[in-house]
């Protein structure tokens, strides 16, 4: 039987001793943790990582014709024939009542012009206040809407409520798109970084 000189010894215990370590930083430090391997995040940071949204404002009318705006980002396009769209309105806003109550409204995709009015619609609420007005909107009246449109905005659409559904604390409205309007000279915006920065892409 071969024996192991001092030399092949040491040399043995040395990688041993070697592997052990790095198993030990392996388990502990995760050593070997692959570039693809996905970390587990909170629902909220992984909904803010899928942005950029676009951006936009939905107006609606009250039974005596006064209009109010609210920003909205929790929407997309459903279908094209017909043409609907959805919409996931917070039940406390003001604009929920006021959808429900009329089943018609307009979305407007703002430009980079209306950047901050945007913004301060989407942190007032149309209950405590006249938010076209206080914050210095302007509207427009279109054929085939009968809730007016932002002035200045890129896209506005005009929508017939369909149904609706509830989803907790907010409410799903499933709209079809019965008219709608394009400036070409413009471009609409984008919400970044957790709804603080609105800009063009």
């Amino acid at each position: 039987m071969n024996h192991l000189s001092e030399l092949d010894q040491g040399l043995f215990q040395f990688i041993a001793g070697a592997y052990k370590l790095l198993l030990y930083l392996a388990f502990n430090y995760n050593l070997f943790k692959r570039g693809n391997m996905m970390e587990k995040i909170s629902v909220v940071q992984a909904v803010m990582s899928t942005l950029p949204h676009p951006v936009a404002l939905l107006t609606s009318v009250d039974a005596e014709g006064k209009a109010n705006v609210m920003t909205i980002s929790w929407y997309t396009f459903a279908s094209l024939k017909p043409p609907t769209a959805v919409f996931c309105v917070s039940n406390k806003s003001y604009t929920n009542s006021l959808i429900s109550k009329s089943g018609s409204f307009s979305l407007s995709l703002p430009t980079s012009k209306l950047s901050e009015k945007t913004l301060l619609a989407g942190k007032s609420h149309g209950f405590d206040m006249d938010k076209i007005n206080d914050i210095g909107f302007e509207v427009e009246d279109h054929n085939g809407f009968i809730a007016p449109i932002i002035k200045g905005s890129a896209v506005a659409f005009s929508l017939k409520l369909l149904d609706k559904m509830d989803a907790s604390d907010h409410t799903v409205f499933l709209a079809e798109i019965v008219a709608a309007v394009k400036d070409n000279d413009k471009k609409h915006i984008y919400a970044f970084d957790g709804y603080t920065d609105l800009h063009e892409l």
